[in-house]
């Protein structure tokens, strides 16, 4: 039974591990090569079930709530749970079909990987994981998730022959299933060229600062940490900021022609294109590095 999402990374060598999973899971349910990746038959091929007609939240919340131990208030905030005993997945039934898709995948993980299955059966027998350790397992279902969903390595071959654009990611998430947070992520992550992404949430009204820009967390790719590092940014992006402006004062959805100066790890200046994408959800804002012009680097942004 797993009940939180984190977002800590995982080693190198247990990613490998966790490939070979994946991969194996394909092959087991011979979902490979198909596209969309064939939930369902993950699903079955790990000898689970999703629960039919009952949705995380909702009433049955009385059920989870006995059944699990879990508040009514965390149960509120649930999105997807595994019972390991009885080989079920619980789904909150109001997200969208890519976002089940992308839960119940991670479910599964759950059962797949072996060391996460067999600490789940000390812990029924009244052993809890160390909250470190179901970090790091969450984090893990998470990784299964996405490479069962992308077909390991081929949707990051099939990005890389077409433009580095906001656009790529959004029309290759049809292809494989995907939320457009979840494909643009594993495109900037795998992209060979240097590429970031500012993952935003809307916030704040007019009487309160104004509307602005929360900076979640941003996506780097290697090659831009190796030369850039991690970029210098306020982790709050007031109204006055191009990315808010265009936001809130221009209400944009697709915005691919900005250019703007930021700093990198150092401190020192570059030259960088942006697009924003705003799925009223979270807004993406998708940097790579542009050559300065001849006159020298602008510090006015252009849109």
């Amino acid at each position: 039974m797993r009940r939180k999402r984190n977002t800590i990374d995982v080693e190198e060598d247990s990613l490998a591990e966790i490939q070979r999973y994946a991969k194996w899971a394909l092959a087991q349910a011979g979902a490979e090569g198909h596209l969309p990746t064939r939930v369902e038959d993950i699903v079955a091929s790990a000898k689970l079930a999703v629960a039919e007609g009952v949705s995380l939240g909702q009433p049955h919340s009385g059920f989870f709530s006995k059944a699990f131990g879990i508040l009514s208030s965390a149960l509120a905030k649930l999105r997807a749970l595994v019972d390991l005993r009885d080989n079920i997945i619980y789904l909150d039934l109001s997200m969208s079909p890519q976002q089940v898709n992308f839960a119940t995948l991670h479910e599964c993980g759950h059962k797949t990987l072996p060391w996460q299955r067999a600490a789940y059966r000390y812990e029924d027998d009244d052993y809890t994981l160390g909250s470190e350790v179901e970090a790091q397992f969450e984090c893990e279902a998470n990784k299964f998730a996405a490479e069962v969903l992308f077909q390991l390595d081929r949707f990051t071959k099939e990005a890389a022959d077409l433009p580095l654009t906001i656009r790529t990611p959004l029309d290759l998430s049809k292809r494989y299933g995907a939320s457009c947070h979840a494909a643009i992520r594993r495109y900037v992550e795998g992209h060979q060229h240097e590429c970031a992404v500012l993952v935003c949430r809307a916030s704040g009204v007019v009487g309160d600062g104004g509307p602005r820009l929360e900076v979640e967390h941003v996506v780097y790719s290697d090659s831009f940490r190796d030369r850039y590092g991690k970029l210098r940014l306020p982790r709050t992006l007031d109204s006055e900021h191009a990315f808010s402006r265009l936001v809130f004062e221009q209400r944009v959805r697709l915005f691919d022609t900005g250019s703007i100066e930021l700093e990198d790890g150092n401190a020192d200046p570059f030259h960088a294109n942006f697009h924003i994408f705003n799925s009223t959800y979270r807004v993406f804002v998708l940097i790579f590095p542009s050559r300065p012009s001849r006159r020298g680097w602008s510090r006015v942004v252009r849109f």
